[in-house]
């Protein structure tokens, strides 16, 4: 492999733990999939890019398709803090609008995982936490924002030949030839793909 480490990232509601899952379970063999998780996914920072610019890195930022993106965001509103009663009022008002200071119930499916919150056996931890601040500040509407922030990793993956932005639908519709493309570009030579096969990451409870 080319790259020392392998960091994911991506929006909210679009695969990361998912993605951050199969990289560790087929390329990394951690054991705890959040080492390949990026800290500060969700956000574009100047502290993002000395990540970016360090080319032991590989940066896989993971991209949904915006409807399904949208419904889970929506469906995970109690979590991200998003005050709103309806999937149409969501669609309409900007995220700084929504945002409501709170605590929420959540479950978090993983392997590994150590939270100073949720306290419970190593793969299912469920409690009482702060909802997510990451939509506080944001003054656009989903679907916008949404544009925007692949709009720059786009942008930053033509600068930067450590970057690539793939697909959670083709890991779904086209397991196999989706992870060759991701193998190539890591510069492996694994051909015999692992998938996951329980829930990682956030669940809302309702």
């Amino acid at each position: 492999m080319r790259y020392l480490n392998i960091k994911v990232n991506g929006h909210q509601r679009t695969g990361t733990h998912f993605v951050a899952k199969l990289v560790d379970l087929n390329f990394m063999n951690t054991g705890n999939y959040l080492n390949c998780y990026s800290k500060t996914p969700h956000e574009i920072r100047k502290k993002k890019l000395g990540e970016i610019k360090n080319r032991n890195n590989a940066i896989i930022c993971v991209k949904r398709n915006w409807k399904d993106t949208s419904l889970s965001l929506f469906k995970f509103r109690e979590r991200l803090g998003l005050d709103v009663d309806n999937y149409e009022e969501f669609l309409n008002r900007t995220y700084s609008d929504m945002w409501k200071k709170g605590t929420c119930r959540i479950i978090l499916h993983g392997d590994g995982i150590e939270n100073d919150i949720i306290k419970k056996e190593e793969n299912h931890k469920e409690g009482l936490a702060p909802v997510s601040s990451k939509f506080r500040n944001i003054d656009m509407k989903p679907k916008e924002y949404f544009e925007y922030y692949y709009k720059w990793w786009k942008s930053a993956e033509w600068r930067y030949s450590n970057i690539i932005i793939i697909s959670y639908d083709l890991f779904i519709s086209d397991f196999k030839n989706h992870m060759n493309y991701l193998s190539r570009f890591l510069g492996c030579n694994t051909t015999n793909f692992k998938n996951v096969k329980y829930k990682v990451g956030w669940e809302a409870v309702n």
